[in-house]
Protein backbone atom coordinates (compact mmCIF):
# COMPACT_ATOMS: atom_id res chain seq x y z
CA UNK A 1 0.00 0.00 0.00
CA UNK A 2 1.12 2.94 -1.16
CA UNK A 3 -0.27 6.51 1.03
CA UNK A 4 1.20 10.60 -0.72
CA UNK A 5 -0.09 13.05 1.64
CA UNK A 6 0.54 16.36 0.32
CA UNK A 7 -0.42 19.80 1.05
CA UNK A 8 -2.26 21.81 -0.22
CA UNK A 9 -0.52 24.43 -2.98
CA UNK A 10 -0.02 28.34 -2.35
CA UNK A 11 -3.02 30.32 -1.65
CA UNK A 12 -4.08 34.10 -1.00
CA UNK A 13 -4.24 33.30 2.13
CA UNK A 14 -1.06 32.16 3.03
CA UNK A 15 -0.07 34.96 0.50
CA UNK A 16 -1.74 37.44 2.86
CA UNK A 17 -0.53 36.39 6.39
CA UNK A 18 -3.45 35.50 7.50
CA UNK A 19 -4.53 32.11 9.70
CA UNK A 20 -6.42 29.90 7.41
CA UNK A 21 -8.39 27.10 9.52
CA UNK A 22 -11.44 26.73 7.73
CA UNK A 23 -12.10 29.79 5.65
CA UNK A 24 -11.92 29.15 2.10
CA UNK A 25 -8.98 31.06 -0.05
CA UNK A 26 -8.53 30.51 -3.58
CA UNK A 27 -4.97 29.64 -4.88
CA UNK A 28 -2.51 31.98 -6.41
CA UNK A 29 -1.43 32.05 -9.99
CA UNK A 30 1.94 30.62 -8.23
CA UNK A 31 -0.27 28.11 -6.59
CA UNK A 32 -1.62 26.69 -9.61
CA UNK A 33 1.65 26.09 -10.75
CA UNK A 34 3.31 23.95 -7.94
CA UNK A 35 1.01 20.69 -8.32
CA UNK A 36 2.41 20.41 -12.04
CA UNK A 37 6.01 20.77 -10.51
CA UNK A 38 5.03 18.35 -8.02
CA UNK A 39 3.51 16.09 -10.69
CA UNK A 40 7.11 15.66 -12.47
CA UNK A 41 9.16 15.70 -8.82
CA UNK A 42 7.40 12.65 -7.78
CA UNK A 43 7.58 10.75 -11.01
CA UNK A 44 11.16 11.66 -11.20
CA UNK A 45 11.51 9.89 -7.45
CA UNK A 46 9.47 7.18 -8.16
CA UNK A 47 9.17 6.32 -11.92
CA UNK A 48 5.43 5.65 -13.06
CA UNK A 49 2.65 6.80 -10.11
CA UNK A 50 -0.99 4.85 -11.07
CA UNK A 51 -3.35 6.85 -8.66
CA UNK A 52 -6.32 4.56 -7.22
CA UNK A 53 -8.25 7.11 -4.84
CA UNK A 54 -7.66 10.70 -4.53
CA UNK A 55 -8.99 12.48 -0.93
CA UNK A 56 -9.02 15.95 0.12
CA UNK A 57 -10.66 18.14 3.23
CA UNK A 58 -13.94 20.17 2.16
CA UNK A 59 -11.38 23.52 1.37
CA UNK A 60 -11.15 24.66 -2.23
CA UNK A 61 -7.25 24.85 -2.02
CA UNK A 62 -6.76 21.04 -1.20
CA UNK A 63 -9.72 20.35 -3.69
CA UNK A 64 -7.92 22.17 -6.67
CA UNK A 65 -4.52 21.34 -5.73
CA UNK A 66 -5.51 17.53 -6.25
CA UNK A 67 -7.46 18.25 -8.90
CA UNK A 68 -4.26 19.28 -10.83
CA UNK A 69 -1.77 17.12 -9.48
CA UNK A 70 -3.78 13.77 -10.43
CA UNK A 71 -4.60 15.41 -13.70
CA UNK A 72 -0.88 15.85 -14.73
CA UNK A 73 -0.80 11.79 -13.32
CA UNK A 74 -3.29 11.09 -15.76
CA UNK A 75 -5.81 10.18 -12.65
CA UNK A 76 -9.39 10.20 -13.99
CA UNK A 77 -11.11 8.66 -11.24
CA UNK A 78 -13.36 10.51 -8.50
CA UNK A 79 -12.10 13.42 -5.96
CA UNK A 80 -13.76 12.19 -2.72
CA UNK A 81 -13.85 15.49 0.02
CA UNK A 82 -13.73 14.48 3.73
CA UNK A 83 -14.41 17.13 6.65
CA UNK A 84 -11.74 15.40 8.78
CA UNK A 85 -9.45 16.32 6.31
CA UNK A 86 -9.97 19.99 6.96
CA UNK A 87 -7.36 22.27 8.52
CA UNK A 88 -7.76 23.11 12.23
CA UNK A 89 -10.28 25.06 13.41
CA UNK A 90 -8.74 28.05 14.68
CA UNK A 91 -12.15 29.73 15.97
CA UNK A 92 -11.68 33.30 16.76
CA UNK A 93 -8.19 33.62 14.84
CA UNK A 94 -9.29 32.24 11.68
CA UNK A 95 -8.49 35.26 9.27
CA UNK A 96 -6.62 37.28 11.39
CA UNK A 97 -2.80 38.13 11.01
CA UNK A 98 -0.79 35.60 12.23
CA UNK A 99 1.45 38.02 13.62
CA UNK A 100 -1.37 39.47 15.50
CA UNK A 101 -2.75 36.53 16.55
CA UNK A 102 0.19 35.61 18.58
CA UNK A 103 -0.39 38.56 21.09
CA UNK A 104 -3.01 36.44 22.43
CA UNK A 105 -2.27 34.27 24.94
CA UNK A 106 -5.14 32.07 24.23
CA UNK A 107 -3.58 31.04 20.90
CA UNK A 108 -1.23 28.38 20.18
CA UNK A 109 0.15 25.98 17.34
CA UNK A 110 1.39 22.64 16.60
CA UNK A 111 4.86 24.68 16.05
CA UNK A 112 5.35 25.44 19.37
CA UNK A 113 7.89 24.55 21.73
CA UNK A 114 5.51 23.83 24.67
CA UNK A 115 2.35 22.18 23.10
CA UNK A 116 -0.81 22.76 24.84
CA UNK A 117 -3.04 19.92 23.46
CA UNK A 118 -6.05 20.61 24.74
CA UNK A 119 -6.30 24.02 24.23
CA UNK A 120 -9.86 24.30 22.11
CA UNK A 121 -8.77 28.43 21.46
CA UNK A 122 -11.45 31.19 21.28
CA UNK A 123 -14.34 29.83 20.06
CA UNK A 124 -15.95 31.83 16.60
CA UNK A 125 -18.21 34.84 18.00
CA UNK A 126 -21.96 34.34 16.48
CA UNK A 127 -21.67 36.99 13.72
CA UNK A 128 -18.61 34.45 12.06
CA UNK A 129 -20.53 31.01 13.36
CA UNK A 130 -23.37 31.78 11.32
CA UNK A 131 -21.06 33.24 8.38
CA UNK A 132 -19.08 29.38 8.82
CA UNK A 133 -22.76 27.01 8.96
CA UNK A 134 -24.05 29.20 5.71
CA UNK A 135 -20.71 28.02 3.89
CA UNK A 136 -20.54 24.71 5.17
CA UNK A 137 -24.45 23.92 4.10
CA UNK A 138 -23.58 24.78 0.79
CA UNK A 139 -20.68 22.47 0.84
CA UNK A 140 -22.01 19.54 2.30
CA UNK A 141 -25.49 19.99 1.00
CA UNK A 142 -26.98 19.86 4.68
CA UNK A 143 -29.25 22.12 6.19
CA UNK A 144 -27.96 24.91 9.18
CA UNK A 145 -29.61 22.88 11.89
CA UNK A 146 -27.94 19.71 11.28
CA UNK A 147 -24.58 21.07 10.83
CA UNK A 148 -24.52 22.63 15.12
CA UNK A 149 -23.16 19.27 15.98
CA UNK A 150 -20.96 18.52 12.77
CA UNK A 151 -18.86 22.18 12.52
CA UNK A 152 -16.90 23.16 15.66
CA UNK A 153 -16.43 26.39 16.87
CA UNK A 154 -12.70 26.07 17.19
CA UNK A 155 -11.02 22.52 17.89
CA UNK A 156 -7.78 21.77 20.07
CA UNK A 157 -4.74 19.82 18.34
CA UNK A 158 -6.47 16.29 20.47
CA UNK A 159 -9.47 17.13 18.38
CA UNK A 160 -7.74 17.12 15.19
CA UNK A 161 -5.85 14.15 15.82
CA UNK A 162 -9.24 12.08 16.81
CA UNK A 163 -11.16 12.93 13.70
CA UNK A 164 -7.75 12.12 11.61
CA UNK A 165 -6.90 9.10 13.43
CA UNK A 166 -10.57 7.78 12.61
CA UNK A 167 -10.24 8.63 8.17
CA UNK A 168 -6.97 6.72 8.62
CA UNK A 169 -8.69 3.62 10.20
CA UNK A 170 -10.90 3.61 7.42
CA UNK A 171 -8.11 3.69 4.95
CA UNK A 172 -5.53 1.29 6.61
CA UNK A 173 -7.81 -1.50 5.70
CA UNK A 174 -6.83 -4.93 3.57
CA UNK A 175 -9.16 -4.23 0.53
CA UNK A 176 -6.19 -1.38 0.02
CA UNK A 177 -3.41 -3.09 0.66
CA UNK A 178 -2.70 -3.10 -3.10
CA UNK A 179 -3.98 0.27 -3.78
CA UNK A 180 -1.89 3.88 -4.14
CA UNK A 181 -4.12 6.26 -2.62
CA UNK A 182 -3.50 10.16 -2.42
CA UNK A 183 -4.35 12.49 0.45
CA UNK A 184 -4.46 16.26 -0.07
CA UNK A 185 -4.84 17.87 3.23
CA UNK A 186 -3.40 20.87 5.45
CA UNK A 187 -0.02 20.91 7.80
CA UNK A 188 -1.42 20.15 10.31
CA UNK A 189 -3.24 16.82 9.46
CA UNK A 190 0.17 15.94 7.87
CA UNK A 191 2.10 16.51 10.81
CA UNK A 192 -0.57 14.85 13.26
CA UNK A 193 -0.36 11.63 10.22
CA UNK A 194 3.01 11.63 10.56
CA UNK A 195 3.08 11.54 14.42
CA UNK A 196 1.11 8.53 14.09
CA UNK A 197 2.48 6.69 11.19
CA UNK A 198 6.07 7.37 12.69
CA UNK A 199 5.28 7.06 16.40
CA UNK A 200 6.71 10.06 16.60
CA UNK A 201 6.25 12.35 19.98
CA UNK A 202 4.06 15.33 20.17
CA UNK A 203 7.44 17.07 20.45
CA UNK A 204 8.93 16.03 17.44
CA UNK A 205 5.90 16.25 15.62
CA UNK A 206 5.81 20.03 16.29
CA UNK A 207 9.21 20.66 14.22
CA UNK A 208 7.74 19.27 11.25
CA UNK A 209 7.48 21.76 8.38
CA UNK A 210 5.85 21.56 5.25
CA UNK A 211 6.11 23.58 2.43
CA UNK A 212 3.04 24.15 -0.14
CA UNK A 213 2.56 21.25 -2.56
CA UNK A 214 5.22 19.18 0.19
CA UNK A 215 4.55 15.26 -0.51
CA UNK A 216 5.45 12.66 2.27
CA UNK A 217 5.15 9.02 0.76
CA UNK A 218 4.89 5.90 2.83
CA UNK A 219 4.74 2.34 1.70
CA UNK A 220 3.35 0.40 3.96
CA UNK A 221 2.49 -3.51 4.46
CA UNK A 222 -1.15 -4.73 6.09
CA UNK A 223 -0.93 -6.90 8.80
CA UNK A 224 -4.45 -8.00 10.18
CA UNK A 225 -3.39 -8.47 14.06
CA UNK A 226 -0.28 -5.24 13.78
CA UNK A 227 -2.39 -3.02 11.73
CA UNK A 228 0.76 -2.30 9.55
CA UNK A 229 4.23 -1.42 9.39
CA UNK A 230 5.96 1.19 7.14
CA UNK A 231 8.55 -0.04 5.00
CA UNK A 232 9.52 3.37 3.13
CA UNK A 233 9.28 6.68 4.01
CA UNK A 234 9.96 9.06 0.92
CA UNK A 235 9.81 13.28 1.13
CA UNK A 236 9.51 15.88 -1.75
CA UNK A 237 10.14 19.08 0.66
CA UNK A 238 11.51 21.39 -0.96
CA UNK A 239 11.59 24.70 0.58
CA UNK A 240 11.63 23.39 4.57
CA UNK A 241 13.35 20.27 6.15
CA UNK A 242 11.35 18.05 8.00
Amino acid sequence: MRLIFMRHADCKGIKEGVINGWRDYPLTAKGRKEPYTAAKDIQMLLGTVKLDKVYTSYLSRTYDTACIFADALNYKGKIVRDLRLNERHYGMFQGMKRVDAKAFPEYNTLSEKKLDLENKLVPENELRRCATLNEYSEKLNLPIKKLEDIIPRSESILDVEKRLNEFLDEILVPENEKKTILIVTHANPIKLISKRLQNLTYKKMSELRFATCALKIYDLRLDKENGYEVLTEYNINKDMEG
